[in-house]
């Protein structure tokens, strides 16, 4: 077992502690895998930094492997030459100015849709907000990966809410089969078991999207929307070393999905919770939005961010653990 039995909820400060009796950089044994544990800033430089390529490869838990379709992701995919293209096709297809920009009217029309439904539900009764901030971002974020809004029946965006709360926890429960190899083919957790039964839930979503565009792209003799599903699937029917597999472009959309939603959602949300349990901030968030919007105007994204309001983000995301932040 190792040091398994002796390790308490919260890693980070385990780790401190050991490095202050045994330096900068120690090993232990979990299980039968034998760690190594860096808390030097300058070691970490050079491991993530000048030697990244080195150390780049992951281990990644069984649910993972299970989840991303065999660890085909950007976050558990061994390094080499696919890997080093997706980054650049992620920066270049969704993070580049010229994507936001045309996918700007877009999260304009969602942003406004959400801004109705609450002002139509504003008549004294409980507002979940973290329901309204995941639908807008969900279809926003979806959108922008294959150019349709999701779901095409009631309730869609609370299953598709419960489906990743379901996967991250999964992903981020300890899993005695990840320490100890041996006992992988026990499933003593039900975790592998009850990965696979979430990942065929997933697997629904995204093989609809996946052959709804192909029919597109066949009635239309291939001039469809260049969004980032279809920058997927050019690879997937190229060759040479970018060439990606059917299960590698689920993969990929999966991190966006997940990632993409449910981290903006839940920052959103407790963003609000603070400000709604510090009337102060609330205050001064309001005199900002009053002074660079005004009362009567819609805030628009061009319009410079103000101040307290891009600190008060910040620090959410700084002393707020996403992960951890679920409702």
């Amino acid at each position: 077992m190792g040091y398994l039995p002796f390790l308490g909820p919260h890693l980070h400060r385990e780790f401190t502690a050991l490095a202050a009796t045994y330096g900068p950089i120690y090993s232990l044994r979990l299980g039968t895998k034998l760690c190594a544990v860096v808390s030097s800033p300058s070691l970490a430089k050079e491991i993530v930094r000048d030697m990244d390529a080195v150390f780049s490869d992951r281990d990644p838990p069984i649910s993972a492997l299970v989840l991303m379709y065999g660890g085909h992701d950007v976050a558990f995919s061994n390094y080499g030459p696919v890997w080093k293209k997706l980054p650049k096709v992620f920066v270049r297809e969704m993070y580049g100015v010229a994507s936001r920009e045309e996918c700007y009217g877009l999260r304009k029309h969602q942003v406004r849709n959400s801004v109705k439904e609450v002002y139509k539900r504003c008549s004294g009764a409980a507002l979940d907000f973290g329901e309204i901030a995941f639908k807008t971002t969900a279809n926003a974020i979806l959108s922008m990966l294959w150019g349709g809004v999701a779901g095409n029946h009631e309730g869609f965006y609370g299953e598709l809410r419960e489906l990743e709360s379901e996967m991250l926890m999964l992903m981020g429960a300890p899993n005695v089969s990840d320490f100890i190899p041996a006992l992988a083919r026990f499933d003593l957790q039900g975790i592998e078991k009850k990965s696979k039964r979430l990942l065929s839930k997933f697997d629904e979503i995204l093989s609809s999207a996946i052959e709804e565009r192909l029919r597109a792209v066949e009635k239309s003799a291939g001039t469809v929307r260049k969004d980032f599903l279809q920058v997927l699937l050019d690879l997937n029917r190229g060759g040479g070393e970018t060439y990606i597999s059917t299960n590698q472009v689920k993969a990929l959309l999966m991190d966006f999905m997940v990632g993409g939603t449910d981290t903006t959602s839940t920052m959103m949300e407790w963003t609000m919770a603070q400000l709604v349990k510090n009337p102060d901030a609330m205050a001064k968030v309001y005199q900002e939005l009053n002074e660079v919007v005004g009362q009567n105007e819609i805030v628009e994204e061009s319009l410079i961010c103000p101040n307290y309001i891009t600190w008060k983000l910040s620090s959410r995301r700084r002393f707020g653990s996403i992960q951890h932040c679920r409702s």
